[in-house]
């Protein structure tokens, strides 16, 4: 039962702050799954991609109700990552734990940094050409 709630109080955290950030939950998921849960990478990531598809869902909801996301670019990029999201299970699958957890750790880095290090658009900027 506690560890029931204990997810229960997981998933609570990942949904608010995935769609504080606009993340899907997944990158957050899967970080504390196998840094605090004791789970192999593998399974971690499977775990947070079942998770996403709810919490993405009601994330889009809700900010579609303040007009917010391109549901055409959005449509055309899910359709790309949806094929593509097969063959890179199956890579993740042949990978050891190790070096699939190694990957995804110096991937969240690079971004992170790469974040960091970009300039950021001013407020009130125009949105690019195409955009609700």
């Amino acid at each position: 039962m506690i560890e029931v709630l204990g997810f229960v109080a997981l998933g609570v955290l990942v949904g608010a702050v995935s769609s504080f950030f606009g993340i899907g939950g997944g990158v957050i998921l899967v970080a504390v799954l196998v840094a605090a849960s004791g789970f192999a990478q593998q399974e971690a990531q499977a775990t947070a991609l079942a998770f996403m598809v709810p919490t993405a869902t009601v994330g889009v909801i809700s900010t579609r109700r303040h007009g917010l996301g391109d549901l055409r670019q959005s449509a055309i990029l899910g359709l790309g990552g949806a094929v593509a999201a097969v063959g890179g299970a199956l890579v993740a699958l042949e990978i050891p734990a190790d070096t699939l957890r190694d990957l995804f750790a110096a991937f969240m880095a690079i971004l992170g940094l790469t974040m960091l290090l970009r300039p950021g658009a001013a407020e009130g900027e125009a949105k690019p050409e195409g955009r609700v």
